[in-house]
């Protein structure tokens, strides 16, 4: 079942069904602390375009919210306070580079609740990162990155990355001051 968004033409999937596009290019990397993982945030922050979308998902305490914080700390400033949305659904940042919104939809039940915080305004107008995207399913354009979380049970501060890049991140996440961070290509898979 979906949903069309009244008066823009846009497709909201409703969350039992499956993401609708799912970026193949993959990358990977491991952080080993908190630390690590703001400050990759910060340098694909600084990469991140308006219009660009950074999706980010995992378990609870995976990273999502310090990666958030540390990308908007990047394109703000470094004592930005940067509270998790997830009262209030959505938190917007003025920077230099434009509008950043971050939004988390962990208490949100449909994809009529995202469509009416105006995510629609932000893919178009802002840079827009989103904690908890698998609670609601929506067409990924070209400028959607994936970030998955996920941790490690043997050492509590490491987390293991994996980005999907869309056609508009792939250049970009080949960066040299990522790809010194030791964010690298994953093997492709047979899934």
């Amino acid at each position: 079942m979906a949903l069309v968004a009244p008066g823009t033409g846009a497709i909201f999937a409703v969350m039992s069904e499956a993401l609708a596009y799912r970026p193949a290019t993959a990358f990977r990397m491991t952080t080993g602390s908190e630390a690590t993982t703001a400050v990759l945030a910060g340098t694909i922050a600084k990469l991140a375009r308006i219009g660009d979308v950074i999706a980010l998902s995992g378990g609870i305490g995976a990273g999502k919210t310090v990666f958030a914080r540390g990308f908007v700390r990047a394109l703000s400033q470094a004592d930005e306070e940067v509270p998790s949305p997830t009262f209030t659904l959505v938190q917007a940042y003025d920077c230099a580079r434009g509008p950043v919104h971050h939004y988390d939809f962990y208490r949100i039940d449909s994809a009529k609740d995202a469509y009416e915080t105006g995510i629609e305004e932000s893919f178009a107008e802002a840079i827009t990162v989103i904690e908890w995207p698998d609670r609601i399913a929506v067409l990924r354009s070209e400028h959607w990155l994936d970030i998955e979380f996920s941790m490690d049970a043997r050492n509590p501060e490491t987390r293991e990355l994996v980005l999907h890049a869309g056609p508009a991140w792939r250049d970009r996440l080949t960066d040299p001051a990522l790809l010194r961070s030791g964010l690298a290509p994953a093997p492709a898979s047979d899934d």
